[in-house]
């Protein structure tokens, strides 16, 4: 609507137009603006360095750098862009003056910043330099962000009484930066604690704020369907088929979908229960070559008892390949008396060729019981074809796994 309101002004030079997005992966904006059509320029603040605690927000400035309307009404546009602004220096101005920002990334000085540092106890100056480390979007440089959000946290936590805002705006920023570091990396680099952190950083993060909606809205993304207010990337598929069908390339996404982010809103839970044991008597001989790892991360951290979590699971070969030549890799949920699961049995489908050694991820999600304390765990195993380096000889095997479930403690 403010796209199609906003055009012809732009368009007579009355007006520019610049959108700020909120997204973890600024090409997934890119592909959403291809797919629209929009002209204007779109920056990314991952941070939420703006401070935003709820989107979308339209705020009018004039050509003085003067706000003229921070709650500007789409129809009203037309109307509020012929008013002639004041001039600087005017007495009387009712105007706020945009606050200049604390550092231009482009043109910022780490090296110099590091040295204004003189006063280790001021946690600002190390979030700063994190920040501006975070924006060039290197595996070293995210390194280093996440170094610096940890000096400036441990500052915070030895003080009686933190500024108000600023913990959960750094636990926000180190998922951020956590995830980032696991998008950065290639697949065999990846590691998947790393996703872990990102996860509990936000769940820390909302614990500090639970009204900060933005915030809220990461967990959601990777959580689970009872937690979603609407599929987040559900469009994805149907902008590339039509932007494809333009004759042009869609933008290609670094960071392939996960089921969450493109799964439907549920709000009544569902568990499949018709599936049957593989392998009830755990006959199948044990990967104790460790020639499969694998990595579980739950969504939210912590799950509130009576409430659903999503969970992640990550394997990847360590020194061998998938057989794609036999039968596809399953894992089996145990019932457990801590609550219910989704999907009992997971399926991953064979990769391209007779082998191959692709990254593979299921996910799942779990309902606890309402009177659960403490922490829990699931048992589950997998059962997978591989195949050695050492002397190609293809293996079936089953790996037991764990997956810790924490609770968060009811509020009194």
């Amino acid at each position: 609507m403010w796209n199609e309101k906003t055009k012809q002004l732009v368009a007579d030079g009355k007006l520019v137009v610049i959108g700020v997005v909120q997204e973890q992966h600024a090409e997934r904006a890119q592909l959403y603006k291809q797919w629209k059509q929009y002209e204007f320029p779109i920056a990314q603040d991952a941070v939420t360095g703006l401070g935003l605690a709820v989107v979308p927000v339209a705020i009018l400035i004039d050509e003085y750098g003067y706000v003229q309307d921070a709650r500007p009404r789409v129809n009203k546009i037309e109307e509020l862009v012929a008013v002639v602004s004041e001039k600087p220096g005017v007495t009387g101005s009712i105007h706020a003056k945009i606050g200049a920002p604390t550092l231009d990334p482009e043109r910022a000085s780490i090296t110099s910043m590091k040295r204004d540092r003189s006063n280790e106890n001021q946690p600002e100056s190390d979030i700063v330099i994190a920040d501006t480390y975070l924006q060039k979007q290197t595996i070293d440089s995210t390194k280093k962000a996440i170094e610096h959000y940890d000096l400036a946290m441990a500052v915070l936590k030895q003080r009686n009484k933190p500024r108000k805002g600023m913990v959960g705006a750094i636990h926000f920023r180190l998922g951020v930066a956590y995830r980032s570091l696991y998008d950065l990396s290639k697949p065999a680099d990846q590691d998947p604690v790393w996703f872990t952190k990102a996860a509990t950083s936000w769940t820390n993060a909302l614990n500090e704020n639970p009204n900060q909606y933005i915030w809220r809205r990461r967990i959601q993304q990777y959580g689970p369907r009872q937690m979603k207010p609407y599929p987040f990337y559900d469009w994805v598929e149907k902008a590339q088929q039509e932007i494809a069908a333009r004759g042009e390339t869609p933008i290609e996404l670094t960071v392939a979908l996960s089921k969450a982010e493109i799964a439907q809103p549920n709000r009544k839970f569902t568990s499949e229960t018709t599936s049957e044991n593989p392998d009830p008597e755990g006959k199948i001989t044990r990967d104790d070559e460790e020639i499969v790892s694998l990595h579980s991360t739950v969504v939210p951290h912590k799950v509130t008892p009576g409430k659903t979590a999503r969970v992640h699971l990550r394997f990847s070969t360590n020194q061998g390949h998938w057989n794609n030549e036999a039968e596809p890799m399953v894992v089996w949920i145990e019932k457990s008396e801590a609550g219910k699961v989704s999907n009992a049995m997971l399926t991953h489908p064979n990769g391209d060729g007779a082998s191959s050694d692709e990254v593979r991820n299921l996910e799942f999600e779990f309902q606890t019981n309402a009177d659960l304390t403490g922490e829990t765990s699931l048992k589950a195993y997998a059962l997978y074809y591989v195949c050695t380096d050492d002397d190609g000889q293809c293996l079936y095997r089953r790996q037991d796994l764990s997956i810790p479930i924490q609770i968060e403690p009811k509020s009194k």
